[in-house]
């Protein structure tokens, strides 16, 4: 069984797979180089908007078997595929990402959740080793809104996670009301297809409840008696 996780915050995010994605706040200088794989084209306000990309930006790979940790996050930030143990993928089809609401939901600033993208212009970088982590990515919202800064540090082998750090900065003239940063994912935990979530204001997690599919193999073979 497949998850969505969904959280909303103003501040921070966490996100949890397997070991974990977390986030807090915390400042950088961004990078200033376009990027060199997105594409733009104008939405109907004349703005840029950068593409939906599934190119690998940072990848990392460390140990084998049950000590393997694979992570792919993409040129638009999107956590692309998390590997642990060896071929056993977390996230379903790339779908990850991110989305801005204000005024109390009713404008949507923009989306990137993998599969779908609307209202971001294209990507900048700051990357000191291309291809590898640590990774900056800073996008603005078409609207002339937002800027939202991702720092994806270099995954941790031994605990098996990454953590992201997300900045939400108002570049507008003037203030924004109840502005919402959330970030989604479908995914897959564990092999045995119970996956269960829980959440509070600014957490989400998951995990495979075993007692639950034993039981319910209980129960089936309990009803197929005669």
């Amino acid at each position: 069984m497949r998850r969505t996780m969904l959280l909303l915050s103003t501040m921070a995010l966490v996100l949890l797979v397997v070991g974990g994605v977390a986030a807090s706040q915390q400042r950088q200088e961004e990078g200033s180089t376009p990027s060199s794989h997105s594409s733009t084209a104008s939405d109907k306000s004349g703005g840029d908007v950068s593409i939906q990309s599934t190119t690998v930006k940072a990848s990392f790979v460390s140990g084998t078997g049950a000590n393997f940790l694979g992570v792919k996050v993409s040129n638009h930030g999107n956590l692309l595929s998390f590997e642990s143990p060896q071929d056993q993928e977390e996230v379903f089809d790339g779908r990850e990402g991110y989305a801005l609401c204000s005024n109390s939901g009713g404008a949507v600033n923009g989306h990137d959740t993998g599969s779908l993208e609307t209202g971001f212009g294209p990507p900048k970088f700051k990357q000191p080793n291309a291809g590898k982590f640590p990774l900056t990515i800073t996008r603005k919202t078409t609207d002339g809104q937002l800027q939202l800064k991702q720092v994806w540090s270099k995954p941790d082998a031994k605990e098996k996670d990454v953590t992201l750090t997300m900045t939400l900065k108002n570049i507008s003239s003037g203030p924004i009301p109840d502005v919402d940063l959330a970030r989604s994912g479908d995914f897959d935990v564990g092999t045995s297809g119970q996956d269960q979530g829980a959440g509070t204001n600014d957490s989400v997690w998951q995990w495979d409840d075993l007692s639950r599919a034993n039981s319910e193999m209980r129960f089936a073979a309990f009803s197929g008696r005669t």
